[in-house]
This record gives C-alpha cells, structure tokens and sequence, in this order.
C-alpha cells in the first residue's frame, strides 16, 4: 500500500472518529441539566469540528477523498449512551461515555502520529492536535470526579 493510501486511510479514521466525538458532545450538551457543563460540551463538538476539518483538509491535500461520516462503533455507542441515560444516569451517565470515547480519540491519534508509515505531513497534522486532545480528557475526568462526589 502507497504511503499516500495509508494516509488517507488512518486520517479517514480519525476524521470518523473525530466525527463521532462531535456528534457525541453536541447530542449532550443538549440533553445535559447542567449549563456550565452543556456550554463544555458545546466548545468541545467545536473543538471536535476543527480536527475533522484539518485532517480532511490534509486528505484533501493528497488527492483523495474525505471520510464523511463517523464510524459504524461509534453510532452503537451513541445509542448505548442514549440507553444508559434514559436509565437515569443523566449527566454522569454522559460524561462517563463522552470520557471513553475521548481516551479511544487520544489512543489512535497517538498511535497514528507515530507510525512511520504515514506521511510526515500526515503525522505532523496529527501530533498537532494531540495537546488539546489531552487538555479535552483532563478537563471531563475532573468534571466526572466532581459529579461523582456530589
């Protein structure tokens, strides 16, 4: 495989994951009691939304086609996350969910910055991203422990 179809192929991955982190963010920010934590959300689908827009923009670049949906998981776990809500885990049940699919976004954005199978573009866009990726997790771990306490 090309170095250019690998590419486009793992930044697809992280656009659609990206994506489902989006869709995640903002479907909660409007079902969440809390409104300091709907606004959070809020920022972070936005935040989510330029990641996708840069690393199609880096697709885009090569010559090939954007991801445009998100992943086939990730709708299975949108609708987990809707189940467990609707049993009365409200926003913990949210930020819980929104915590895991943030640690599965770092995980493969790490893992795609260091393969020396991608191009050096490839994986420059992607280490770029990464330190708000890191600042994103930090800040909904200590908002799920201050829920957790109360």
């Amino acid at each position: 495989m090309s170095i250019e179809k690998k590419t486009t192929r793992e930044l697809n991955a992280l656009i659609e994951i990206a994506r489902d982190g989006e869709h995640f963010y903002r479907e909660a920010s409007k079902k969440i009691h809390d409104k300091a934590l709907a606004d959070l959300f809020t920022h972070i689908a936005d935040a989510k939304q330029a990641v996708v827009t840069k690393l199609s923009a880096v697709v885009f670049f090569v010559g090939l086609e954007p991801a445009k949906h998100g992943t086939v998981l990730g709708m299975t776990r949108k609708l987990y996350a809707k189940v467990r809500a609707g049993l009365g885990g409200g926003d913990f049940a949210y930020l819980t969910e929104l915590e895991e699919a943030e640690d599965r976004l770092l995980n493969e954005f790490i893992a795609t910055a260091t393969d020396v199978d991608i191009s050096i573009a490839g994986r420059e866009a992607v280490a770029g991203l990464i330190p708000s990726l890191k600042d994103t997790r930090k800040v909904l771990g200590h908002r799920r422990r201050e829920l957790q306490l109360q």
